[in-house]
């Protein structure tokens, strides 16, 4: 029953077995499992304590008593028992990873990069640790070390989407044209643009002074999302960078076309105050 996930078939044969003995260990265990699974976290604190009681494998318990108070934001009752986890065993780096981010939840940030890096040390292919270790380098301005974790994270898995996006903020931050328009070329080998991606594109150009490619990426920016004002005041700046470029007349076109095609009164008068009626 338990493994076939009938929750509450599964609960109600196990509470018979404790009716009959109320001392059951394998009854007190799964029902904490159980209970956990379909959110009722307190109660299953209640039976994982009582199982401790009865003299159930501490490691495990501990771990799982972990995750219910994770579950119900009670960060530091949940540490407690990932310490005593990594006390009995040093390498456990499951246990430190989420230590880590319960860290990261108490804004302890020192502690929880010190946890990280451990944990990539112990396990050297844990994806999730050098993800959050670089966004963590960057919410605290870290961005260098951000950048050189993503890479790290980059040779584990070139198929992560999440991990190409959080280093082209990182590099839009910090102003590296040549990096966003590096880390997206290779994001766009696996994955289909989005309109995000082609409006960074092509501000990276538009700073870059290519103009031909920014103009190629602020359209498909809009072809994705054709009723996003920022998109065309990112067409507008362009055009006002370009006036006498060979772009000038191709810009003019499309933002014609644009106008002709939305609706929106706000793009209207953004595309009057550069002349294009």
């Amino acid at each position: 029953l338990f493994e076939a996930s009938a929750y509450e078939e599964a609960l109600l044969a196990f509470s018979e077995i404790l009716d009959k003995d109320k001392k059951h260990l394998y009854a007190h265990v799964n029902i904490a499992l159980l209970l956990y699974r379909v959110g009722h976290f307190e109660k299953s604190i209640d039976y994982f304590d009582k199982s401790i009681l009865l003299g159930a494998d501490q490691p495990m318990v501990y771990y799982n008593l972990a995750l219910c108070y994770s579950e119900l934001k009670q960060y530091k009752e949940a540490n407690s028992y990932y310490k005593r986890l990594i006390d009995i065993n040093k390498n456990d780096y499951e246990a430190l990873y989420n230590l880590s981010l319960n860290q990261i939840a108490l804004n302890l940030v020192d502690e929880a990069i010190l946890g990280l890096k451990k944990t990539i040390t112990i396990q050297k292919d844990f994806l999730p640790a050098y993800k959050n270790l670089a966004i963590l380098y960057a919410k605290n301005k870290m961005l260098d070390l951000s950048i050189d974790t993503f890479k790290q994270a980059v040779k584990l898995e070139t198929k992560d989407k999440t991990i190409y996006e959080n280093m082209a903020n990182v590099y839009l931050i910090r102003f590296d044209y040549d990096g966003v328009i590096d880390i997206y070329s290779q994001y766009l080998n696996y994955f289909d643009g989005t309109s995000a991606i082609y409006n960074d594109l092509g501000v990276a150009y538009l700073e870059k002074e290519n103009y031909s490619k920014a103009l190629d990426n602020f359209k498909l920016a809009i072809e994705h999302k054709i009723n996003f004002l920022p998109y065309y005041q990112n067409m507008v700046k362009l055009y006002s960078t370009t006036m006498y470029s060979p772009q000038k007349d191709e810009i003019r076109s499309f933002l014609k076309t644009a106008q002709l095609n939305n609706l929106d009164k706000e793009i209207k008068l953004l595309l009057q105050e550069i002349g294009i009626n």
